[in-house]
């Protein structure tokens, strides 16, 4: 097809193709495009700028809304002006973009019908095709996309070809499709999109009579090229999601697209990773995109670029993980105990997460005032509860490495740091060889008995009795008659409080 003398919107989006030079800065850069400047906020009271290299602008830095919202305002005041067309067709690329299906219909049909540009009809007619296609409406999309067959010539015709062969593929027509596919490859025999299609077919069909059939692969030839280290050209296409980010909580993401160097490019093929390809013209390098499936995990994107020309194409890929599923679990306070009789206490949680992992945790002792997220650890020693005996509840939440928050999970103790208290401490049945004491608390405890000899500082013996209640009893026995002993008794409440008696002294009668 011809290319006439581009206009000024047109030659303001073929200026984009320099900021590839420096697309490997977007990981430090987000979603900002290298080289291209950033559109100034408009400070309050001030309208931003309606004219339509404004609307580029935000459009090439993936400001989607504000280019809708400039490009939106130029076709309310001029709907019918002289680069109506050319403001339709980005306003229509713009809503493509944010996954504004129906709006980006209507937009692009404004353009078709405004038009006498050839490029600009034919890119009309093939994104309108494409939308036909992702409603199901597979004739109709085959009709748009013979409408553009009919305009363009060269190598382009690969591409509507390519198209009719996925839009039959996908309504079922195998055997059209791989004609359609064998057609766009005797246009352009190294094109990788067709000649995978037909991997695919052919894939299909040799699984029902061969063993271990070869898988397909997007971009074989380059790959075979690589691996034999023939050096094919001077470029290399990459994409970037979110980024560079390896993992998402919502399907939704920002793509950047390019190349490593500046070459000029008519457009791309994009895939979610399945077979669902789908055409872009190169109007700019980041656009917005729903990830395929229903399924959390790895997701794919895969691009194949196509030179100014399409002389050469050059295949990309990148994945990242989706995980749109919160973390869950619980923890223990002093690994389960019931009770603890000191306000720092350990943490130990049990938390899980299917894929990104535990990232961040934040604490609280009333669920009101929160610490900031701290780096996730199963253990967390010293945490300070308030002080003052009784319940205690620690309240946690977890993120997952792609940004999900988990419910608010809790934990309680029973907070006591006061021992408990010795009443009534008598001494029974005191014979030659044995005695009883016995002791009340004021809280259920374990007791024991420490005695000696009362000459006899240095060696002690207890006497123990494990189970907890408020009247204790500890014999004595095997005591030698007619001797004075000491002792104390010791009582442990359940939180671990222990307390101590003073030293009181007793002498066994004598013997018969």
């Amino acid at each position: 097809m011809p290319r006439p003398v581009q206009s000024r919107m047109t030659n303001v989006c073929k200026a984009c193709f320099i900021a590839l030079v420096l697309i490997s800065l977007t990981l430090s850069s987000g979603a900002w495009a290298a080289g291209l400047p950033a559109p100034a906020e408009a400070p309050y009271g001030i309208q931003t700028s309606c004219d339509p290299e404004a609307g580029i602008s935000y459009f090439q830095s993936g400001k989607f809304d504000e280019a809708i919202r400039v490009f939106s305002h130029l076709v309310e005041n001029e709907p019918e002006g002289p680069e109506a067309d050319k403001v339709y067709a980005w306003l229509g690329y713009a809503y493509l973009c944010r996954g504004w299906t129906s709006e980006a219909k209507e937009a692009y049909s404004e353009s078709l019908r405004l038009t006498r540009d050839s490029i600009l009809r034919f890119r009309a007619l093939l994104a309108l095709g494409q939308l036909q296609l992702d409603t199901g409406n597979y004739d109709e999309a085959v009709s748009l996309f013979d409408d553009a067959l009919r305009i363009c010539q060269g190598k382009e015709k690969a591409i509507v070809f390519t198209l009719i062969g996925i839009a039959n593929y996908e309504a079922g027509r195998i055997r059209a499709a791989k004609e359609m596919f064998q057609e766009a490859l005797s246009v352009s025999p190294n094109d990788p999109v067709p000649d995978y299609y037909i991997q695919v077919i052919e894939y299909s069909e040799k699984k029902k009579s061969v063993l271990f059939p070869t898988k397909p692969q997007l971009g074989r030839n380059e790959a075979a090229a690589k691996k034999a280290g023939v050096v094919a050209s001077d470029f290399q296409g990459v994409v970037f999601i979110n980024s560079g980010a390896k993992y998402t909580m919502t399907p939704h993401v920002k793509l950047t697209l390019g190349t490593d160097t500046d070459v000029p490019l008519e457009g791309f093929f994009i895939s979610a990773g399945d077979d669902s390809f789908r055409w872009h013209n190169w109007q700019s390098m980041n656009i917005e995109w729903r990830l395929r499936g229903e399924e959390d995990g790895v997701k794919k994107v895969k691009a194949v670029y196509y030179r100014e020309g399409f002389d050469e194409a050059r295949v990309a890929e990148a994945s990242i993980a989706l995980d749109r599923r919160p973390p869950w679990g619980s923890f223990k306070i002093n690994e389960g105990e019931k009770y603890a009789n000191n306000t720092l206490v350990s943490l130990n949680f049990s938390v899980y997460d299917k894929l990104s992992g535990i990232a961040g945790i934040c604490l609280s002792n009333d669920g009101t005032a929160w610490t900031d997220w701290m780096p996730y650890r199963s253990s967390l020693r010293n945490w300070q509860l308030p002080p003052g005996d009784g319940t205690k509840k620690v309240y946690a939440c977890v993120h997952d490495g792609a940004g999900n928050i988990s419910g608010v999970i809790t934990a309680e103790v029973q907070l006591d740091t006061t021992p408990p208290l010795l009443w009534f401490i008598d001494l029974k049945h005191l014979s030659p060889t044995s005695v009883e004491i016995t002791w009340v608390t004021d809280e259920e405890c374990d007791s024991a008995v420490e005695f000696r000899l009362d000459k006899d500082r240095k060696k002690t013996v207890t006497i123990s009795d494990d189970r907890f209640t408020t009247f204790h009893v500890i014999r004595l026995k095997d005591l030698t008659p007619s001797t004075k002993y000491r002792f104390k008794v010791l009582s442990r409440d359940l939180a671990g409080n222990l307390s101590v008696s003073r030293e009181y002294s007793f002498e066994t009668k004598a013997g018969n």
